[in-house]
């Protein structure tokens, strides 16, 4: 019984990693030449290194199945904006760029950089999912 678990198991996470581990950009321009090349949108994550809600995402959302399943139809983008002690990186422009409210902030951008959709939220798996899917209601968030 204990194998046919395993078994079971190892099917329901094997299909998000068959196609190998997700390649995030860290770039802007990297991700649209990318996203062009690949007719995709990108997924950008803005994140400072300050924010623990960043961090969870980091570290318990994007390594999930559901999450990397759902990343494979874009191009993802991880960029941080400032470090832990507040100091801008290279990157901070783009939070007046795309106007930034909280962080993490989300953004589903065309292949040409243009925002399609945001949100500056922590979201767990199926949400961040859903998010990317464009089927996560929004209304029902604090």
């Amino acid at each position: 019984m204990k194998r046919l678990i395993t078994a079971a198991l190892f099917a329901s996470v094997l299909p998000a990693f068959a196609q190998g581990p997700i390649t995030w950009e860290h770039d802007l321009a990297s991700a649209t030449a990318r996203a062009k090349r690949e007719h995709k949108q990108i997924f950008m994550d803005i994140y400072t290194d300050w924010c623990g809600w960043c961090t969870k995402m980091r570290n318990e959302t994007f390594p999930t199945p559901e999450a990397q399943a759902a990343l494979r139809d874009f191009v993802p983008l991880s960029v941080n904006t400032q470090l832990k002690d507040g100091t801008p990186t290279a990157n901070k422009p783009l939070e007046k760029q795309f106007g930034v409210q909280g962080f993490p902030s989300l953004y589903i951008l065309d292949e040409n950089g243009k925002t399609v959709r945001s949100l500056a939220s922590y979201l767990p798996p199926k949400e961040f999912a859903e998010f990317l899917k464009g089927t996560l209601d929004t209304s029902k968030m604090d």
